[in-house]
C-alpha cells in the first residue's frame, strides 16, 4: 500500500482528479485537504493556497496514477511523491486492494 501526494491549485481541480483516480480504480481513497504552500519557482518565493491530494492506492498503480495525474493537472511541474504504508489494519488493506482491482 501507498499515499501519492499532489498538491493541487484549485478545489475544482482537487475534485476532478480525485475522481478520475476513483472512478478508474487507481485510488481506493482520496482526501482532499486545504494547505498553503510556501516554495521558490523561478527564482522568487512563492505562497499559495492549494488543495492536497492524499491518494490511498497499491504500490503497483503509482505509474498509472502519476500518468493521469500528470495528464489532467494545470501545473507544469505537479508534485506527485508516494510513501508506502507500513502497517495497517488487515481490513483496511484489504479494502484498498479490493477497490482498486487486486483482490484480496
Amino acid at each position: 500500500m501507498m499515499v501519492v501526494m499532489v498538491a493541487c491549485g484549485s478545489e475544482d481541480e482537487a475534485q476532478h482528479i480525485a475522481r478520475l483516480l476513483v472512478e478508474a480504480h487507481l485510488a481506493a481513497c482520496v482526501n482532499i485537504i486545504p494547505i498553503r504552500s510556501l516554495f521558490e519557482w523561478d527564482g522568487k518565493i512563492e505562497d499559495q493556497s492549494e488543495r492536497l491530494l492524499l491518494i490511498k492506492s497499491m504500490k503497483s498503480r503509482f505509474d498509472q496514477i502519476r500518468d493521469m495525474v500528470k495528464a489532467n493537472h494545470s501545473y507544469e511541474l505537479p508534485e506527485i511523491t508516494a510513501m508506502d504504508i507500513a502497517s495497517a489494519s488487515e481490513e483496511y488493506a484489504d479494502w484498498i486492494k479490493t477497490v482498486c482491482g487486486l483482490g484480496k
